[in-house]
């Protein structure tokens, strides 16, 4: 079980990504909404969490007809006795247009349950007794109820604990004047299908910012080339423009910085047709016109904030026919099955000294691997920052101190470490006063810096050993047993059926250490990026070399 802090909100927008950039939900008009009542940080299993509510978007879709699906999520009675940090949540799927028949709902619940009996009117079932395993080992129940005036309704409980502290829960429950009065429902841009296939520039000088923006584009369907400076960005737009879609431009940057990156770009070579879109940690008053004066066309915020992202590029991006890079197609997990080709997975702490990992990993798409290998990539491309920006002010060189303190203000932001985020821009605007003041700032800029590294190193935070087989792959070859949990899975990668990743255990616990470990490891990968049809074909293939 993935029992990690998290945002509900986060979630839900990567959730809506999800569903508006795979194949099966290009169209989806799905709306999902949260009552004022509902905790904000919860405690529990995040990733089943989201994969059933995908499940229950899509069968929903495939059941009523319907492109209109909407979530509402609410809190509910039935918490644990004595303890107040139990949160239990209701979300309820209902299409949003004509209403669900009874017959629809009990298709969704049916499928859901991958061959489960139908539920009936007001059943609520245990997940654990039905036999599925999609929501893994959450305290969760499924059913179908009537919703007078709109139909019928599929009910997913979920109990989870409240991350936000008993007293703050008490109050939303109790007081609902006491928190906003409704959230905003989750809306991504129109459009969205547009970037699959679209070609981006991304020119960015730190590790961390790179694989964060990487795999958002990815996840969108864009590929993605990155270019580590001005410089090589005009390089690589001189020799390929006419590939490119759009242009991400980082506006500080070593060498050649953004706004010079976009003169050149503009004017030496021409190109006023190609969009620049800046990326930058401060969007306002005066950088934000200078943005546009040196003809960007937009900008967008860091941290990155996944939604305002992809509604940018689609207002700059224009339609046409592009085929999708294969190389790129299983990018936003190309670092989980590069961990799982090497034996090993990311170990991902519940607590690091000076971040909120829960902030961190919604930024990160909600990805323990990925939000792991930016918590790396930080520690290791940041610890002597504060040394470095100490010379550089030592050596009357205050813009060399400037620009190290504003690059830790974005990927601060990005890995969830908000203290220090805050200490780098006040280290940054320090640095255009007096040296005494900028002296004193350098201090906390040192300790925040200092409790967040240090507390990645020492929070165990690294790649950890992980057998590919449960057991270390010491069970013995059941040839009968293996060949029925083959055929159950192709059954459930035929369903598009998200329990898959736990029936391929039951697979390669029956093989014991028969097959090729590499294509074993390629099931896999597929299997954990939703990859149904190409698992299918890596299945076939396994069960034609070891089980014919």
């Amino acid at each position: 079980m993935n029992y990690l802090p998290f945002h509900l909100q986060d979630l839900l927008d990567i959730v809506a990504v999800k569903l508006k950039s795979s194949d099966r939900g290009a169209g989806v008009g799905s709306r999902i909404s949260i009552a004022p009542a509902v905790p904000d940080k919860l405690l529990g299993d995040q990733i089943s969490f989201s994969r059933a509510l995908i499940a229950l978007i899509e069968l929903g879709m495939e059941c009523s007809g319907s492109a209109d699906i909407g979530i509402d999520i609410e809190t509910a009675g039935g918490k644990r006795e004595g303890d107040e940090r139990s949160v239990v949540l209701q979300s309820r799927m209902r299409d949003a247009g004509n209403g669900m028949s009874r017959e629809a709902a009990a298709c969704v619940v049916t499928k859901f349950l991958s061959g489960g009996e139908a539920a009936g009117e007001g059943t609520i079932l245990d997940t654990h007794a039905s036999g599925t395993e999609l929501i893994g080992h959450m305290k969760a129940g499924i059913g179908v109820e009537c919703d007078p005036g709109s139909g019928f309704a599929v009910v997913l409980t979920v109990e989870f604990e409240n991350g936000s502290g008993v007293d703050e829960g008490r109050r939303a429950e109790s007081d609902p004047s006491s928190v906003p009065e409704s959230r905003s429902e989750i809306r991504l841009p129109q459009g969205l299908e547009r970037l699959r296939g679209a070609h981006v520039l991304l020119a960015e000088d730190h590790p961390v910012n790179q694989s964060l923006a990487r795999d958002i584009l990815a996840q969108a369907g864009c590929s993605v080339e990155i270019a580590e400076n001005g410089k090589l960005a005009v390089d690589a737009v001189q020799e390929r423009g006419d590939t490119f879609d759009a242009i991400l431009m980082d506006v500080q940057m070593p060498i050649m910085d953004g706004f010079e990156a976009t003169r050149e770009i503009r004017n030496e070579l021409g190109r006023s047709d190609l969009p620049i879109i800046a990326m930058t940690a401060n969007v306002f008053g005066d950088e934000r016109q200078r943005c546009l004066d040196e003809g960007m066309n937009d900008y967008v915020p860091k941290p990155v904030h996944i939604p305002d992202l992809y509604a940018t590029l689609v207002r700059w991006i224009e339609r046409r026919d592009r085929e999708p890079d294969p190389s790129q197609r299983n990018a936003v997990s190309a670092n989980a099955s590069a961990a799982s080709e090497n034996g090993t997975a990311f170990v991902l702490p519940d607590h690091i000294p000076g971040i909120d990992v829960a902030t961190g990993l919604s930024r990160s798409m909600g990805r323990p691997e990925l939000y792991a290998e930016l918590l790396l990539k930080f520690a290791e491309s940041n610890e002597t920052v504060a040394d470095q920006a100490a010379a550089a002010i030592a050596s009357g060189d205050r813009e060399k101190a400037r620009f190290l303190a504003h690059g830790l203000v974005s990927t601060a932001g990005n890995i969830g470490a908000e203290t220090l985020c805050t200490a780098a821009s006040n280290l940054e605007k320090a640095l255009v006063g007096d040296d005494d003041v900028a002296n004193e700032v350098l201090v906390a800029f040192r300790e925040c810096l200092n409790e967040v590294t240090s507390g990645i190193r020492n929070a165990g935070v690294s790649p950890g050993h992980r057998p590919l087989r449960p057991g270390n792959g010491a069970g013995a070859f059941d040839r009968e047993a293996a060949s029925l949990a083959a055929e159950t899975l192709a059954s459930m990668l035929d369903d598009q059926d998200m329990a898959a990743h736990h029936q391929l255990d039951r697979l390669l616990e029956c093989l014991g250490n028969e097959g090729q470990d590499d294509q074993l490891r390629r099931l896999k990968a597929c299997v954990d990026d939703l990859e149904y049809m190409e698992a299918k074909q890596v299945l076939s293939g396994i069960c034609e070399e070891i089980l014919r």
